[in-house]
């Protein structure tokens, strides 16, 4: 057996400052190319009135991917997996209260219509308060000491996910953060940013959904201004794995990408229409870009761009691929 040597300088204060690593969180993050989202929200809103956001977007695009793995839907209690007899997204708007999250149950089968319509400030205070702090409970735990506090918090995710019950006298909800989480930035003026999965949540990821904002990309050898929108995903590699990641990655940003594909009911040929236009209307903006500017390309795959041997597909309304792949 070969004997090792002491450890010094910076890696002698480095392993008397963490403990091995044992933090199951993959992080990716996807850049997507908004025409496409931005023409669909308007086309929508023009013809139901109801103002969708991205986020409301995404939070379809996280339900889909549950199609696509239906595997991933469930939770792991005492060294099993237990699947969930729902797809439900839990969507924040940007804050912890009860007007600022809602957990939408079905989300898989409703449309982003609905979605938007649950998601609501007004429609979140008539329905479930997810949070912890939100409900009686949330209202005795702030009062508890951090030592109780913890003890409180776990007892807590322990009743409503762990051994699956409902308790009326404390508005717990049953799996109150659903399948995964979608979590807006945007309003804070952030375009890339990360979070951590806690304990409580229970999920195999969660979504953080950026600003959106106006970029140089690469688009047929050119560099243009598009709109473009970053989504963090944190993965809990006790669910996932790299095959389950790709399918979280490619289901979102498929959804993403060709919303229409998904949500024909809503009056596709007017999204795809009102997609090309926004595309047109912000390439047109390219020449504003000043040439002696830094310039960062994104790392996800930019629209017309071809992805994985496939042919070019325009993110704002080139052939959209089948719901079914």
């Amino acid at each position: 057996m070969t004997k090792g040597a002491r450890i010094h300088g910076w890696r002698k204060i480095a392993a008397s400052t963490w403990h091995a690593p044992s933090d199951p969180q993959i992080y990716a993050d996807l850049d997507i190319d908004a025409s496409a989202m931005l023409g669909y929200l308007e086309a929508v809103r023009r013809r139901t009135g109801v103002k969708l956001t991205v986020t409301h977007l995404v939070a379809k695009a996280v339900a889909h991917t549950f199609t696509l793995s239906p595997d991933l839907n469930g939770r792991l209690h005492r060294g099993r997996f237990v699947p969930r007899d729902r797809v439900s997204v839990f969507v924040s708007l940007g804050g912890c209260t009860d007007r600022g999250a809602v957990t939408v149950r079905d989300a898989d089968t409703k449309s982003v219509v609905d979605i938007a319509r649950e998601v609501q400030p007004t429609a979140v205070a008539d329905t479930q308060r997810p949070l912890i702090q939100a409900d009686r409970t949330g209202r005795l735990l702030n009062r508890l000491p951090p030592a109780l506090l913890r003890v409180g918090l776990r007892a807590a995710a322990c009743t409503a996910t762990d051994l699956d019950l409902y308790l009326p006298t404390a508005e717990r909800e049953r799996h109150p953060f659903g399948s995964a989480m979608v979590i807006t930035a945007d309003m804070f003026g952030v375009e890339r940013t990360y979070a951590p999965l806690s304990p409580y949540y229970q999920v195999p990821f969660m979504v953080l959904v950026g600003e959106v904002a106006m970029r140089p990309v690469a688009v047929e050898a050119r560099i243009i201004a598009r709109p473009m929108v970053t989504l963090t995903v944190t993965l809990d590699h006790r669910y996932v794995d790299g095959f389950h990641a790709a399918r979280v990655i490619s289901g979102i940003r498929q959804y993403c990408q060709h919303p229409q594909a998904f949500e024909s009911p809503l009056g596709a040929a007017e999204a795809i229409v009102t997609a090309r236009t926004t595309a047109r209307t912000t390439t047109g903006t390219a020449g504003s870009t000043s040439a002696g500017s830094s310039v960062r390309l994104p790392t996800g795959t930019p629209a017309g761009a071809p992805t994985g041997g496939r042919e070019p597909v325009s993110a704002a309304g080139g052939t959209p691929p089948s719901p079914s792949t």
